[in-house]
This record gives structure tokens, sequence and C-alpha cells, in this order.
């Protein structure tokens, strides 16, 4: 049972992330402006994300919810149960990472603060991906 639950949260959790990746590599701006970590200074954004940058940041999303939900579909023939216990195991190390952060821009060890990036970063986008990575290091455990 925590298994199915893991899968679904990381599966239906994912699902509006990987959509606003495509609105955005399609030439969606709505809520861009939230998602770039900026400079406290200026305000000039860290990078600008080109659409194929885009593009395949919502592709790694998708395999990742696959790989999630490999947990319903049962192992593939061509992977077994031992590499997709690992896969899913780094698959929680990369969203755990990603919550901890760079110790500057990202995460829960960033120095900076007061951006609209940083707001968003400690309320919604580091506990969210810290959730989906302890779900997948629960996957890797069954």
């Amino acid at each position: 049972m925590p298994f199915d639950l893991a899968a679904l949260f990381i599966c239906t959790g994912l699902t509006p992330v990987v959509l606003f990746h495509l609105y955005w590599a399609s030439g969606g701006r709505k809520g861009a402006d939230l998602v770039i970590p900026t400079r406290p200074k200026d305000g000039t954004k860290l990078f600008e994300p080109k659409p194929l940058a885009t593009l395949s940041v919502a592709a790694f999303l998708v395999a990742m919810g696959l790989l999630a939900a490999s947990k319903w579909f049962g192992q593939p023939l061509v992977v077994s149960a031992q590499v997709l216990s690992w896969l899913q195991m780094g698959a929680g190390v990369i969203f755990s990472a990603r919550a901890l952060g760079d110790f500057h821009h990202i995460g829960f060890s960033k120095r900076v603060r007061g951006t609209p990036f940083a707001w968003w970063d400690d309320r919604l986008f580091s506990p969210f991906v810290l959730m989906i990575g302890i779900a997948f290091f629960i996957l890797a455990w069954e």
C-alpha cells in the first residue's frame, strides 16, 4: 500500500510540472518569472532557458513518472527488479539533491533570499522535490 501511494504521488505530482514545462517550451510565459532564480541586486535571471532545454526537462520528468509507474505496470522485460530498484534509488538521490540545493541560489541550503524565486522555492519547489525524492526511496525499498 505505501508503495502504491508513493507511485501515485510521484505520477500525479509530476504531471502538472511536465505540463508547465511543455507550455514554457512552446513559448508560454505565464509563471516563468517565478521559476528561474534571479540575482537579488538587479533582478536579472541567472540563466535564460531555451525551449529545447525546457523540453528536455519535461522529457526527463516524464521518464521519472514512467519509472514510478513501473510499480503498476510491472517490471519491464529488459530491466531486472534489482536494476529498477537502483534506478528508483538514483531518482530519489537526484530529487533530494535538488531539494538540498547548490548552497547559493536553489534548495534549502540557498543563501540568496528575498527574490520571487527564493520565496517559491522555500514554500513549494524544494519541499515538493524532497517529497518526490522520499517517494522514490520508498519505491526503491520495495
